[in-house]
């Protein structure tokens, strides 16, 4: 059976563009989801873009649908299911297959576009903050909060008890930002004032530097990417003195989502995230969303509905 699906192409001015490819079918531990919605992130957005990979590969982390199909050792979904789900590839097709421990169930009363939003940004957020342990009481410091997994781990730290502190390039979001649970908004880390327990951090350059240097005795920062695209210098003297702070590095790959998934699902139901769903329209309409995400144009979150 043929599907549709969105692959890397080099003559895409986005770098992906509509192709025919087999349905895929499960391994004994993975399950088949027909996908009703699709969240694009920047990271997977720019690297499409970029046009770097072989021709006719297909990406995609985050999507929601109903389960077609299980693999003989699955037992948590059964087809019928309405499920959120996550893989580093294969997200952006009418059908995609994810390992069942990657899959959650949807609430009746969360639609499909508001769980695909969660996989990649919600959860990673959610494990970095599991990491850092209990948060309240502590003083949060998190780095490009406008972006997709800054706006959740605001919300997130603020449920946790945590005091929360976003770092920006501009003023242009504040207002959003505090709404969203923030107790204070700099323009750059350079700008915090007295110290930080905890540094959720994904700029990089001179802001994870400075990030860092924010840190109080015992404080941990956990890196989760370079947005900036730039290097990071600590110069010579910048690590002596008195305190001890630790530098953590994250792996997604040593997580499975389901877990996570299903309890952001829970909360989501309650209502007490709000999503930040910015952009909905058809999946023919990738170039579109792809367009604000990499010009910096939306902050917030982009669904694509399958047809």
């Amino acid at each position: 059976m043929s599907i549709q699906a969105l692959l890397t192409s080099q003559a895409a001015p986005f770098g992906v563009a509509f192709a025919q490819i087999d349905r895929p079918a499960p391994e004994q531990d993975e399950v088949l989801v027909r996908n009703k919605a699709i969240s694009i992130n920047y990271g997977e957005t720019r690297r499409a873009s970029n046009k770097k990979d072989p021709e006719g590969l297909l990406l995609g982390w985050d999507t929601a649908g109903i389960v077609e199909d299980v693999g003989a050792r699955v037992t948590n979904v059964k087809p019928g299911d309405r499920v959120a789900s996550r893989n580093v590839l294969g997200g952006w097709a009418q059908y995609r297959v994810a390992h069942a421990q990657d899959v959650a169930i949807i609430p009746e009363t969360v639609s499909f576009g508001e769980a695909s939003t969660l996989p990649t940004a919600a959860v990673t957020a959610y494990l970095v903050f599991q990491r850092f342990g209990a948060l309240l009481g502590k003083r949060v410091l998190i780095t490009g909060a406008s972006g997709g997994v800054g706006r959740f781990a605001i919300q997130l730290a603020k449920l946790g008890g945590a005091t929360v502190v976003g770092s920006v390039g501009s003023d242009r979001y504040v207002d959003e930002l505090k709404a969203l649970g923030a107790d204070e908004i700099v323009i750059g880390a350079q700008n915090v004032t007295g110290r930080v327990d905890r540094v959720l951090e994904s700029v990089g350059g001179e802001e994870l530097f400075n990030a860092f240097q924010a840190l109080d005795d015992g404080g941990l920062l956990q890196t989760i990417g370079g947005a900036s695209g730039l290097p990071t210098t600590f110069p010579a003297g910048s690590l002596l003195g008195d305190r001890t702070r630790t530098i953590i590095p994250h792996r997604s790959t040593e997580h499975r989502y389901a877990r996570p998934l299903a309890e952001l699902l829970q909360l989501v139901a309650a209502r007490k995230i709000d999503l930040g769903i910015k952009w909905t329209g058809d999946w023919s309409q990738y170039d579109e969303a792809a367009e604000l995400l990499l010009n910096r144009k939306l902050a917030g979150k982009a669904v694509l509905e399958v047809a």
